[in-house]
């Protein structure tokens, strides 16, 4: 009896630190991954993105970053109007725009299709730091992007507004960014 009376006093005068959940923190990783790359291939064959890219300042980096410290994604221009994905090792510092979760469930929730960027940002799930203009940029950019990945009952409770793309145009490129895009990054 006193052993556990033990234990149970030792715990209630320590802190608490949060469990870390490995399950969510690969999911986000590899959603993370799967964006990523998704906006790489989908800059390549589609003009809105690439009219909507051509804005921005030639090598602009931006780092997607789940607060405190991973998982992240960074993404940055090219020539030609395209964005080019480059993985996990790009340092804040590095970033001209840098779009931070505040925690790993606020990521998992919106990455997750469960919650859209406008309800996350009213609920400040997600901050940014940099220029707004190019932040709400990148924002179009993504709601193209989750337009060609999520069937279409999943984007209309994710987006406020369905970008305005063919039928025949957003099956082919989402067909293409499964098979090619996310795999081989073309």
């Amino acid at each position: 009896m006193s052993e556990s009376s033990n234990t149970a006093g030792s715990q209630s005068g320590s802190q608490l630190v949060p469990r870390r959940s490995v399950f969510k923190t690969i999911i986000v990783k590899i959603v993370l991954f799967v964006l990523g790359r998704s906006l790489q291939s989908a800059t390549r064959h589609d003009k809105t993105l690439q009219a909507e890219v051509e804005s921005w300042p030639q090598d602009m980096v931006v780092v997607f970053k789940v607060a405190p410290h991973t998982p992240r994604m960074a993404f940055a221009k090219t020539g030609l109007n395209r964005l080019q994905y480059k993985g996990t090792n790009v340092s804040d510092e590095e970033a001209d725009l840098l779009i931070a979760f505040k925690n790993l469930d606020s990521a998992f929730m919106m990455l997750t299709a469960q919650i859209g960027t406008p309800r996350a940002y009213v609920e400040h799930r997600i901050a940014v730091r940099g220029d707004l203009v190019y932040g709400l940029s990148v924002i179009r950019c993504l709601n193209i992007v989750e337009r060609y990945l999520f069937p279409t009952f999943i984007a209309q409770r994710i987006l406020r507004r369905l970008p305005d793309i063919p039928f025949l145009k957003r099956n082919g490129l989402r067909l293409w960014i499964f098979l090619f895009g996310i795999a081989f990054g073309i």
